[in-house]
């Protein structure tokens, strides 16, 4: 059986922290210094990692529907409705149907890719859209913004710069269509 990635790297911070740095000089301050960022950081990693799928999964289902509420106010055109049209894996499949996943790499570059759909459509309808759509856009994004933010600094939690950020699978699980 191969272990799991977070029994890996609670082994590497274990022998960061009972190994090496022990054995680091006293008067080697900067090496104590980064080995103690790396035990951060692996604290950090452990926190985040199980999540990163789910993370992205939810952000694909947040950015196909704001650009279908953006074609909805701007009108239909075929970039965007061809990217409308090729979902991520469904929120409430995974990571139990197996048979639904995407490859993680894929799925981030899809979300990359809806991105820039949303924010040209988003600078068309600024530029060309009335008062009314504009708003309307503004306040779609909005609340996707919101909900990236809280992703976000639950995601950055363990660097302790969010003040008070959630855990991360909570604020995931919290965010999927399914609850």
């Amino acid at each position: 059986m191969l272990p799991a990635v977070p029994d890996l790297l609670e082994a590497l911070k274990s022998r960061m922290a009972e190994t090496i740095i022990p054995a680091l000089p006293e008067d080697a301050v900067f090496a104590q210094e980064q080995a103690g960022l790396m035990l951060a950081t692996l604290d950090w990693l452990i926190d985040v990692q199980a999540d990163q799928y789910l993370y992205e999964v939810v952000e694909n289902g947040d950015h196909l529907g704001l650009l279908d509420t953006l074609r909805g106010i701007a009108g239909d055109d075929e970039e965007t409705g061809d990217a409308v049209g090729q979902p991520g894996p469904p929120a409430d499949e995974v990571p139990v149907q197996a048979a639904h996943l995407v490859d993680l790499d894929d799925l981030r570059e899809c979300n990359r890719r809806l991105k820039g759909l949303t924010g040209a459509l988003y600078t068309r309808i600024g530029a060309h859209g009335g008062p009314d759509q504009v708003d309307r856009a503004r306040h779609a994004l909005a609340a996707v913004a919101r909900r990236q933010e809280r992703r976000e600094r639950a995601f950055y939690r363990m660097t302790g710069f969010p003040v008070d950020a959630e855990d991360l699978g909570t604020v995931l699980r919290d965010q999927s269509p399914t609850t």
